[in-house]
């Protein structure tokens, strides 16, 4: 090697941004109980709504949320899926049945299963971190992309946006 005429260079370490610190500690944590309480919220007055035949448009995507969200979580393996493919039956025939009849009421078995949903999306937010969230979430857009760009691949869609909901 040869010799050169600069002295070597003292190192010097980078400054940490401390918010990217931050952020990066709060994927670790688990969902905040208030977000997890708002999101519980939200899903039992689309239920209840749902169970006595008032549901409208919003109670529904509230619901398909929660089942998107559910579904996610079992392919990225975060979560058992009891009850989830039982209740995206039931939820197409529903909604098939109220197409045919214009009457959203359900069954005794219906309403069973959408309390059964309920109860194991929250049990399974429980479960997730922040950063676990985050990743469902991605992953749900990105499957509505997939479903809306025609997509018809691990995707089932449930067309219900010309139904006739109760105001």
């Amino acid at each position: 090697m040869g010799t050169t005429k600069k002295p070597r260079k003292r190192y010097q370490p980078k400054p940490v941004n401390p918010l990217a610190h931050k952020v990066g500690l709060c994927g670790v944590f688990f969902v905040d109980d208030a977000a997890i309480k708002s999101r519980d919220e939200l899903l039992t007055a689309a239920v209840d709504a749902a169970c006595i035949g008032q549901g409208t448009k919003d109670h529904w995507r509230c619901i398909f949320d929660a089942v998107n969200t559910l579904e996610a979580m079992i392919e990225l393996k975060l979560a058992d899926g009891a009850g989830v493919e039982p209740a995206m039956r039931m939820m197409d025939d529903v909604l098939t049945r109220a197409k045919r009849t214009g009457s959203f009421a359900l069954r005794y078995e219906e309403r069973d299963l959408l309390h059964k949903l309920r109860d194991t999306y929250t049990e399974s937010l429980l479960q997730l971190t922040n950063a676990e969230l985050f990743q469902v979430e991605n992953h749900v857009s990105s499957t509505i992309r997939r479903a809306l760009q025609g997509d018809k691949n691990k995707t089932r869609v449930i067309d219900a946006e010309h139904m006739a909901f109760p105001p």
